[in-house]
């Protein structure tokens, strides 16, 4: 039983990572797995070594699990970042939203580098060409 258990388990993740690119037909391939009897499982398994080279790029289920990519829809934004990478192919962009800005912006820096400065003609900037509002305050911005 435990046998089965692991198998089913590796399925379904098969599946999941397979989704981006089959998308609502590696959930029909899951469930068909679990409805069939032995032949059949090892035929889907099979099958989907036949989808994992195709797709993913790998050689054997047994490969290291990678993050499944975001929905294109849901990793687009206003400020293009780069390219969503999944299984060796381009699948969306990836970009910032105007109020994601301050969630993923840090200015570093020591003692006397100009930290603030930086942030001041940033905003400055941002004020004449549009740019995104993420500014500080004044209030964030302490010098230490």
């Amino acid at each position: 039983m435990a046998e089965f258990s692991s198998r089913s388990q590796r399925v379904r993740e098969l599946c999941r990572r397979l989704a981006p690119f089959i998308g609502k037909k590696a959930e029909e391939i899951n469930l068909a797995y679990l409805a069939e009897d032995k032949v059949g499982k090892e035929q889907i398994e099979i099958y989907l070594e036949a989808l994992v080279s195709q797709y993913l790029r790998e050689k054997s289920l047994d490969g290291d699990s990678n993050l499944v990519p975001p929905n294109a829809s849901l990793a687009r934004g206003e400020y293009a970042i780069g390219d969503i990478i999944y299984g060796g192919r381009k699948m969306g962009n990836f970009g910032l939203r105007e109020k994601e800005w301050i969630q993923h912006l840090g200015i570093f820096g020591r003692t006397g580098a100009g930290r603030p400065t930086w942030d001041s003609r940033c905003c400055d900037n941002s004020e004449r060409t549009a740019s995104p509002s993420w500014c500080s305050t004044g209030s964030e911005t302490t010098g230490t």
